[in-house]
């Protein structure tokens, strides 16, 4: 990573944004431009206006001219001041209001990406790392615009400056361009400093995010007082936290010795410049209201040009930070974005998979090796096996949440990669173990399960009451808000956010369902229960169940087993008793279990 702003990609960023903003609000967009020119020639009046003011005070002290002269331009100067104000006024409203917009459309644009982008990307920590840094680029391109402005507002300025000073003496115009240089340079360099920096801290940054939310988290800090870790992980944050402040001390410190100098040298440069004014004063070539213009047009020159030059560099920090946001933008997304066709209406071959592998980014060992399956229609499969054996895996290359890298899977005659995304996901659902639990209200909780049957009070009722949530002694309204963040909310045990996660499938009338490991956090009575339901729910339909518990695999059409990525073994649960193999000997252990418990 150069540590270097690379100025070429920070122009064609900007080639990127302008038409996006200018796309978000035309109107605003105008304003600020004839905001800009105006308040780029409001010093050039003001500096003009001061030289009226001391010219027509020196006459009136001197009795040539009546006091009322000088009160006329005083109150030009108040005026101007005035007009100033509320040109200031208008510019940071107008601003805001474009800052606000170009926020809100950037954030959607990262967020429409992150949908269509396939989840195996988020397998990948540099896929985190690039995300983190998009994390208000979207404002650092409205940023890069409004410096923009800023820079040409001050050219303005800075040119009606120049040409005054030259007009009395070319080389001050020079002299202080040139003290401005070193400036430049070295604001280029620091520039670029920063920004190597926080590119490098990117994953340390997330490292330490990460161990101060574990204090904030209820279940992670559940376990770490449980487990008295408390200080182990304090002390591991503030490694991490010092690390990082260290990196920045040091930069700090660098960039402040090299701040002085440059400082000491603009002082020594407005002193230089004086000193020429005062020589050109005594040869009579100037009057005093003309050099106390011009000491003031000397001083603001520099400060402005010493402003420009600060926003140059942060017009290309700005710009390298915008680039991240286009960068992932352009992220490679699931293929099946492109796909056109539609996911078979009704499903009458089946599924069927052949030489299916896969494999995690960063990882050696296939998760999956050369699997062969035939999924008929409405056919119910369990599938089994040890933990890490490739089962969710499975299932994830099933419903297109991971792409297929090695073989095919095809429903019916079509291939899953020619399905559309959308498509495919109307037509299937499933049940994770780690189902996310929304802190919203129960009707939004249900309504990832079906978008359209959010309204549909007795459908989302009755959902509720084939999972055991809507009964005399249970109820939950469906506006009652869930979780524990919230002020007024309620919030549910392991299990009853299960059965939250189960009803969405009763209120969807998918082809294809898929239960994973669904029911851990239920009791064996809950759990045969909506088991029996799921049962009654997929009847005549193809459905996957996956479970570690044996025995609610018994009334599956057909058993496959797991093992080490491969299918190890299939068929039903009475023929691979009958064989004795590895299914055989998982089922006794746990029928063993259960009997000793019972002995108990």
């Amino acid at each position: 990573m150069t540590s270097q702003v690379k100025w070429r990609k920070v122009i064609h960023t900007t080639y990127k944004i302008l038409p996006l903003v200018w796309k978000m609000s035309p109107r605003a967009l105008i304003v600020s431009h004839i905001i800009m020119i105006i308040q780029g020639c409001l010093p050039l009046v003001q500096v003009y206006l001061v030289a009226k003011v001391v010219g027509t005070t020196e006459r009136v002290i001197a009795g040539e001219l009546p006091y009322i002269y000088a009160v006329f331009w005083l109150l030009g100067q108040v005026s101007l001041s005035a007009f100033t104000s509320i040109m200031v006024l208008v510019e940071q409203l107008n601003g805001r209001r474009l800052g606000y917009r170009a926020a809100n459309y950037f954030e959607h644009l990262i967020i429409d990406k992150t949908l269509r982008l396939s989840l195996l990307e988020f397998e990948k920590h540099a896929s985190y790392d690039l995300l983190q840094l998009t994390s208000g680029s979207g404002e650092r391109g409205m940023q890069m615009i409004m410096t923009l402005r800023q820079m040409v507002m001050n050219i303005i300025t800075i040119s009606g400056y120049l040409l005054t000073l030259w007009y009395f003496s070319p080389w001050l115009a020079l002299f202080l361009l040139i003290v401005t240089i070193p400036s430049f340079l070295a604001n280029i360099k620091q520039s670029g400093d920063r920004f190597r920096l926080t590119i490098t801290q990117s994953p340390l940054m997330r490292k330490a995010s990460y161990l101060q939310q574990l204090f904030r988290n209820r279940d992670a800090i559940k376990e770490i007082q449980l487990f008295r870790m408390g200080a182990y992980f304090k002390k591991k944050w503030n490694d991490v936290y010092w690390e990082q402040a260290e990196e920045n001390m040091k930069l700090e410190r660098k960039s402040g010795i090299v701040n002085y100098v440059m400082e000491n040298i603009g002082q020594l440069s407005i002193a230089g410049t004086t000193v020429i004014l005062v020589h050109i004063a005594s040869k009579g070539r100037m009057t005093i209201a003309e050099y106390v213009a011009l000491t003031i047009v000397v001083s603001s020159a520099y400060a402005l040009m010493k402003g420009l030059v600060n926003y140059i560099v942060r017009f290309g920090e700005d710009g390298m930070y915008a680039e991240r946001l286009f960068n992932y933008l352009q992220y490679p997304e699931s293929k099946q974005q492109d796909a056109k066709l539609e996911f078979p209406k009704n499903l009458t071959h089946g599924i069927t998979v052949k030489d299916l592998s896969f494999t995690y980014p960063n990882r050696q060992e296939s998760s999956l090796k050369n699997v062969n399956l035939h999924i008929k229609q409405g056919e119910r499969i369990a599938i089994v096996g040890d933990n890490g054996a490739g089962k969710s895996t499975f299932i994830k290359c099933l419903l297109g949440i991971y792409p297929v890298q090695n073989g095919t899977i095809f429903y019916d005659k079509t291939d899953i990669c020619d399905i559309r995304s959308d498509s495919l996901k109307e037509s299937s659902i499933a049940v994770f173990q780690d189902s996310v639990r929304y802190q919203l209200t129960v009707r939004e909780n249900l309504m990832v399960g079906n978008m359209d049957g959010v309204t549909d009070d007795k459908r989302l009722h009755d959902a509720l009451k084939v999972v055991g949530l809507s009964s005399e002694n249970n109820s939950l309204e469906l506006d009652t808000a869930l979780g524990h963040l919230f002020q007024d909310s309620t919030d549910l045990s392991g299990g009853q956010w299960q059965r939250i996660a189960l009803a969405r499938v009763f209120i969807r009338d998918a082809s294809f369902i898929v239960f994973d490991e669904p029911t851990g956090a239920l009791d064996p009575l809950a759990e045969e229960h909506i088991f029996n339901k799921m049962l009654e729910l997929t009847e005549s339909k193809t459905a996957i169940f996956i479970s570690h518990r044996l025995s609610s695999c018994i009334k599956a059409d057909r058993i496959v087993v797991f093992k080490d990525g491969e299918i190890h073994e299939f068929g039903t649960h009475n023929q691979l008793l009958g064989h004795g193999g590895y299914y055989a000997k998982m089922f006794q252990a746990q029928s063993e279990k259960y009997q000793m418990q019972s002995a108990l």
